[in-house]
Order: structure tokens, then C-alpha cells, then sequence
């Protein structure tokens, strides 16, 4: 099994199939030793929307343990829709010459593709400790969602800040059947400077 530099992808089915065969019961352990194993520093998968797909299998097999073992399918349960109202930064990333952004963002559902550029203006933002984009109206999705965001810019290329993958079928969800918040912990790799800590 390999991929561009065989951490990321490679160890994200790599520590699926550890857990699988039961070499681990969580994926925690099976990312770490994957990490150990692979690599001089540690760090095998560093992707978050990838372990955390690590950790939807392992929710998986939870779950279905029993019909794993007897070489039955289990039971993904069926996605959840679910309605994004907003996205909110904890931080302004860095991105022009002045410190600030203009963050607009992409949204991939199956062929759905959400704009968010085409429902509301691109504002700049510069030294503010949380940017909130609220939508228009509730964008309803279902199953795997890709997010992707990027920096408008006037007099050059527009250049992608961060991307996220996440699945409805494993949301939480309340005693009401709400998700109320999809917290998520980016971390940007290759330009650390740009994002705060």
C-alpha cells in the first residue's frame, strides 16, 4: 500500500484494517502505532479529516462487532440530513499583505456543489479573534461533505486556506434529533504561519 508519501492515505487504511483484523480495539491506538511504525518522528496520518474517518470506522466496528466477526455486513445506519447554518473561524488566517483574509468557501455534497460567493459578498477580515459566515438560508446535506476554503483575492490567484471532510452518518445527535455544533480542529501543515494559534 502507498500514496504520495505514504503517511496520510496509506496509514488511514492501515489503521483501518489493524482494527479491523483486532491487532487494536480503538483507532487511537492503531493511528499512533501506525505513526511509531512509519515514521522517525511519529507522525504517520497528520490529516484530521482523515483520522477522524479512522475514528468513523472505529465507531463502526463498535458497533457491529458481533456481525464483523461472523463475516456479516453490519449496519452503517443511514446518513443523517443535516442543516449547515454557519462556519465560524477561530482565528483571522493570514493570508494578504495586511495581515487579514477574505474567506469564502465551497461546499461538496455528492454532485451538490454550494457556492458561498453566489448568495453572499466576500468581506475582508483583519485581526479579529472569530469570523463568523452565517448563510442565507440552511444548506441541507447528507452522507460525506466536503469543505473547502479559500482567500479571494484582487490582483492575484485565489489561494485555498483549508479543506474538511466530514460524515452525517456519524454525527451526534441530541434527545431531539439536533446536531447543534460540528466542532472541528483544523490544523494547516504547510503554512503555520498563516493561522494563529
Amino acid at each position: 500500500i502507498h500514496c504520495k508519501a505514504g503517511k496520510g492515505r496509506t496509514g488511514t487504511m492501515i489503521a483501518a484494517l489493524m482494527l479491523f483484523m483486532g491487532e487494536f480495539e480503538r483507532a487511537y491506538d492503531a493511528l499512533r502505532f501506525f505513526g511509531i511504525a512509519r515514521t522517525h518522528n511519529g507522525k504517520g496520518v497528520t490529516i484530521p479529516s482523515q483520522i477522524r474517518y479512522v475514528h468513523y470506522f472505529d465507531k463502526y466496528l463498535q458497533e457491529n462487532r458481533a456481525l464483523v466477526e461472523e463475516d456479516r455486513e453490519g449496519e452503517v445506519g443511514e446518513a443523517r440530513e443535516v442543516n449547515i447554518v454557519k462556519f465560524k473561524l477561530h482565528t483571522t488566517p493570514h493570508f494578504d499583505l495586511d495581515g487579514g483574509s477574505d474567506p469564502y468557501f465551497r461546499v461538496t455534497n455528492g454532485s451538490t456543489i454550494y457556492k458561498s460567493e453566489d448568495h453572499f459578498k466576500v468581506q475582508h477580515y483583519k485581526g479579529a479573534a472569530n469570523i463568523t459566515l452565517s448563510l442565507p438560508k440552511p444548506l441541507s446535506v447528507k452522507g460525506d461533505v466536503r469543505v473547502v476554503f479559500y482567500d479571494q483575492d484582487k490582483f492575484s490567484k485565489n489561494e485555498k486556506m483549508f479543506q474538511f471532510w466530514f460524515s452525517t452518518r456519524f454525527l451526534e445527535v441530541s434527545s431531539t434529533g439536533a446536531v447543534r455544533t460540528l466542532s472541528l480542529q483544523l490544523i494547516k501543515h504547510f503554512k503555520p504561519s498563516l493561522f494563529s494559534r
